[in-house]
C-alpha cells in the first residue's frame, strides 16, 4: 500500500506516487506526517477511478489532522479531467488541488530529451 511507503519516510516534504489499482480501498494509515507539504498524484489512464479514491483518502487524512502541513495536491494526467467538486472540497480544507498535464515537483524534474542523429561520412 502506498501509505505504508509514506510511513517509512516520516520527514518527507514532497511525496509523488502513481494511482494504481489494488484490491484495498485507499486508506491512510494513522501516522501523522508533520512535514508533508505537497502531494503529486500521477493518474493512470487505465485506472482513472483510483485517482478519485486517493483524493478522497487524502481529504480524509487532512480532516483527521494527519497531514497538518499539506497545502498543495497536484494530479498529473495525460488528459486533464477537472473535477470542480473535488477542487471545492480541498479549498474548504484550506488546500490547493490542481489538475494538470505538466508534472511539477520541487525535487523531481522532468526533462525532454531530444536525440539528434550523428551522420558520419
Amino acid at each position: 500500500m502506498i501509505w505504508d511507503i509514506l510511513d517509512r519516510f516520516p520527514n518527507v516534504i514532497s511525496f509523488t506516487f502513481g494511482a494504481i489499482l489494488n484490491n484495498n480501498n485507499a486508506v491512510v494509515s494513522p501516522h501523522h506526517h508533520f512535514h508533508l507539504s505537497t502531494i503529486n498524484l500521477i493518474g493512470s489512464p487505465y485506472y482513472q477511478i483510483t485517482t478519485s479514491h486517493f483524493l478522497v483518502a487524502i481529504a480524509k487524512a487532512v480532516s483527521d489532522s494527519h497531514f497538518p502541513s499539506l497545502h498543495d495536491i497536484r494530479v498529473w494526467e495525460r488528459k486533464v479531467k477537472i473535477d470542480q467538486a473535488q477542487i471545492d472540497l480541498f479549498a474548504s480544507l484550506g488546500l490547493t488541488l490542481e489538475f494538470t498535464t505538466r508534472f511539477h515537483s520541487r525535487i523531481l524534474k522532468v526533462r525532454k530529451i531530444f536525440f539528434v542523429p550523428l551522420l558520419l561520412h
